[in-house]
């Protein structure tokens, strides 16, 4: 009898250390399992990381390239632009050691309008600048009638100045914009965005998505270069506006090494041709994007020339 408890007493001594083994095994696989998982998220951080480190060097290299071409197109043509480099754009160079590529295209924004120069022909006499005009006809070319267009640049117009005085009853200061939800204050001051127009009474997305290929907020100045503005601008530069076969021929005619002999066309014939305008000019924006061994990131630039030199106004790995 007591022999036979004792083997009992054995029997559940090994159960119990069968179980403790059991539990320690599944323990330690746990654990391993775990250190793994955690190996393998920490390996696919640091890849991760360092995809994306090489890929913004790669970027850079793309606005050295744009600065590069720029000065060589200043150095052959110092007094006018002949678009060479935006010709070549956009640029995509294969990367075949990282398994991608890197592309830059170059924009002049001087070819297009620059919003935060509108200015007021004169408080509450509902007159619109030349610039202002250029802009009202551009959005006409939209679908935009008249009025509507005419509110939207006086709109516009009192979110860039610097006082709370509306241009015209459409247009928009804090009133307008505290009895929205969520409330908010009209900028009464350069916008460093052309997202800022969404927040502008009178626009909407899919005309903003019309109108941001002609329009910037980073341009030097109010002028509008003629050897790099788009057909639909080239139409609203006169009053009455430019026919479409008018603005083709004038396109055509590029580069232009002076104004004067641009404004000898007769297509300005019985039209008003009063905004300001170049042949030359100092700011770019380069949006350039990269891929590293699947992985994608984009950087937009403001570039200006200057004096043989190219620097950096501004940098962002968002649109500007």
């Amino acid at each position: 009898m007591h022999y036979a408890k004792q083997q009992l007493g054995q029997e559940r001594q090994r159960g119990v250390a069968m179980i403790m083994a059991i539990l320690i095994v599944a323990l330690i696989t746990a654990l391993v399992t775990a250190a793994g998982r955690e190996f393998v998220l920490g390996y696919k951080r640091a890849s991760n990381h360092f995809n994306h480190e090489q890929g913004y060097y790669y970027l850079l290299t793309a606005e050295d390239l744009a600065k590069e071409g720029l000065i060589e197109e200043e150095e052959v043509n110092p007094d006018y632009d002949q678009e060479a480099l935006l010709q070549q754009s956009p640029i995509h160079y294969p990367l075949e050691d990282v398994e991608g590529w890197v592309e830059g295209e170059a924009i002049d924004l001087q070819g297009r309008i620059n919003l935060n120069t509108l200015k007021k022909e004169g408080e509450g006499n509902g007159k619109h600048s030349p610039q202002q005009a250029v802009l009202s006809r551009l959005l006409q070319e939209m679908s935009l009638d008249p009025v509507m267009a005419n509110d939207l640049v006086d709109a516009i117009t009192d979110w860039v100045d610097d006082d709370q005085l509306v241009t015209s009853l459409s247009g928009g200061e804090d009133d307008t914009y505290q009895g929205r939800t969520p409330a908010y204050f009209a900028a009464n001051q350069s916008m460093r965005s052309l997202s800022e127009l969404l927040l502008i009474e009178g626009m909407n997305k899919e005309l903003y998505r019309k109108l941001r290929p002609y329009v910037t907020v980073w341009a030097d100045g109010a002028e509008i270069n003629i050897n790099s503005a788009a057909l639909p601008l080239m139409m609203a530069l006169t009053e009455p506006a430019l026919s479409e076969s008018e603005a083709e021929e004038l396109i055509e005619g590029r580069p232009y090494s002076d104004i004067a002999k641009f404004k000898e066309s007769s297509a300005f014939t019985g039209k008003k041709l009063e905004v300001v305008l170049t042949v030359k000019s100092a700011r770019y924006m380069l949006s350039s994007e990269v891929e590293v061994f699947g992985s994608r990131q984009t950087m937009t630039s403001v570039l200006e020339r200057s004096s043989g030199k190219v620097k950096v106004l501004a940098r962002s790995s968002g649109q500007l």
